[in-house]
């Protein structure tokens, strides 16, 4: 009797409405969709008053019998569930119903990084609060310790899985409102012995945060998940896109080849101690990095312990509430109504509930903070700004380019004439509608005679104790020629922006951001003002006197 009464209490009742429910996860609200799975915020029940509330990932029905996704859902889940760390989204459960397969995870209370990073740039008043570094150094290092976990699991036996993320980017970090952080979505990761493995030459994940041994289609380590985490420090701190450019083909170029600066040329209160922990997460030669998580998060935490006020995850937690608190408040509504849930269709969230945290991922695949960086990207001629031909080029054409490179040499030395118009220069071959894979390849080498060794890349200036001025509205990247030294000629204005920082545009050139002090000839100057956020451009007329100082002051968000 006892037995049976027991089986009864276990089982669950039958739902009200079939549709809802997937095995025994009712579905609350619909919280991202993308061109795999859809994301559920999902509510279980047990005996005694057992409830709890989970993130439910389910396989698109029509993807369940394509043997591609289903293995790599499985390799999501095999290796997910062996992950057991507080800084590592914990999976609960894998499950086969209704003929799609679904994981349950922990549903994180909280934000992405991705929208952490939006908000806080877009806000000058936050950006510029002094402890940011610190805040930031705090929750890159407890990745750190997520990442390092996921690096050291072993099988069964003992052996080492070699487990990279290989898909580590903003979108993939959270931080909870309580300041705990957590490393997401190892849907593509890979491990010595996994299910699924990549197609040969086929690449996922993200190229502005991929390393660039793996653009190379070299060998994949740990150190790799190491350069993505650099990746997103760094704009972090800087509050813009390290490497993210107009076309795929251009964004492997800069990951492989291109310039870049320290956070401290944007943000002038970053020390030299953290500009050397980024730089050396950013190193292109693997050992040259951090060799371990632990010891790129060993190094942040030393950081943060060196400041005045330490971040702690309580001041994480604050800081958190300071920045959405409206939005945990929408949160904490959604979350009532999904312990409330009934039968019925499944819903998305109410749109006077919804938060610019629930975005598909296609949504979070475009999501670009504010602007680039804007120094040393290599630049594509304009007829290669097809991006079909610009595969082309990755893919084979390197060939053509050392051609054009040993005309153009052999006519600076007199041997032969350069063209006159570009338009007599060999055009790329027209691509097809197949391109190559995006990994950078080496150049075919002919039989005869020995292909002649790519030239040097022309050297990079060396950024100017001064501000280096470059042209608004010409593609970033090529400085223009310093003004001449100051002379008797000149005067000093310095410029403020109280309630926010702006950049400062003169006769067409972007000459320094506020608040900045700048040696101009003297005469009578318009400065225009653009701040950063939604304050109108403002113009500003100064007379700058020979030798004198002079000052101007605009106040913004008025």
């Amino acid at each position: 009797m006892s037995r049976r009464r027991r089986s009864s209490i276990l089982e669950p009742p039958p739902p009200e409405n079939e549709s809802e429910m997937l095995g025994r996860y009712r579905l609350c609200f619909e919280l991202a969709a993308g061109g795999m799975a859809t994301v559920y915020l999902a509510r279980v029940a047990g005996p005694g008053g057992f409830d709890k509330l989970v993130a439910l990932k389910r396989i698109h029905p029509h993807l369940a019998n394509e043997e591609e996704f289903v293995e790599m859902f499985l390799d999501e889940a095999r290796i997910a569930a062996r992950l057991n760390h507080p800084n590592v989204c914990n999976v609960f459960d894998f499950g086969e119903a209704d003929g799609t397969y679904f994981i349950t995870m922990e549903y994180l209370f909280g934000e992405t990084v991705a929208r952490l990073s939006r908000t806080i740039a877009n806000e000058p008043a936050v950006f510029t609060n002094a402890r940011v570094p610190a805040y930031i150094a705090k929750i890159v290092a407890d990745a750190c310790e997520g990442l390092h976990a996921a690096h050291e699991l072993k099988a069964d036996d003992g052996t080492p899985l070699g487990l990279v993320h290989r898909d580590i980017s903003p979108q993939n970090l959270s931080i909870a409102y309580d300041g705990s952080v957590k490393v997401m979505d190892f849907g593509i990761a890979h491990a010595a012995g996994r299910l699924h493995r990549t197609e040969t030459g086929q690449i996922k994940g993200k190229y502005a945060y991929m390393a660039p041994e793996r653009l190379h289609d070299k060998p994949m380590d740990r150190r790799s998940d190491i350069w993505s985490l650099g990746v997103v420090l760094w704009e972090m701190l800087t509050g813009r896109r390290l490497f993210r450019c107009a076309t795929e083909p251009e964004t492997i170029l800069a990951v492989t080849t291109g310039e870049f600066p320290t956070p401290s040329r944007f943000r002038r209160d970053i020390s030299s101690e953290l500009d050397r922990i980024v730089m050396k997460a950013l190193e292109r030669d693997p050992d040259k990095r951090f060799q371990t998580a632990r010891d790129l998060g060993r190094d942040l935490a030393k950081f943060n312990s060196s400041q005045s006020e330490p971040a702690l995850m309580a001041d994480l937690a604050e800081w958190m509430d300071v920045l959405f608190r409206d939005d945990k408040q929408k949160r904490e509504q959604v979350v009532e109504l999904a312990r409330q849930a009934g039968a019925g269709p499944v819903p998305k969230i109410p749109a006077s509930l919804a938060t610019d945290g629930e975005d598909s991922d296609a949504a979070l695949a475009s999501d670009a903070p504010p602007r680039p960086h804007g120094l040393m990207r290599p630049r594509l001629p304009p007829w290669l700004s097809d991006p079909r031909a610009q595969w082309a080029l990755l893919g084979g054409g390197l060939g053509l380019v050392v051609i054009i490179v040993a005309l153009i040499t052999l006519s600076q030395s007199g041997t032969t004439e350069a063209p006159d118009e570009p338009s007599s220069v060999a055009a790329p071959a027209p691509a097809t509608t197949s391109h190559p894979d995006p990994i950078i390849a080496p150049p075919p080498t002919p039989p005869e005679p020995p292909e002649p060794a790519p030239p040097e890349p022309l050297p990079i200036p060396t950024p100017l104790p001064t501000k280096v001025v470059k042209h608004v509205g010409v593609p970033a990247g090529y400085p223009i020629r310093p003004q001449p030294a100051v002379n008797t000629g000149t005067g000093t204005v310095t410029v403020s922006t109280p309630g926010g920082w702006a950049d400062i545009v003169l006769n067409g050139r972007h000459i320094g951001r506020t608040p900045d002090s700048l040696t101009l000839p003297a005469g009578t100057h318009t400065l225009t003002l653009i701040p950063f956020g939604r304050d109108p451009a403002r113009t500003q007329t100064v007379t700058v006197r020979p030798g004198a100082a002079s000052r101007v002051v605009v106040r913004l968000g008025q």
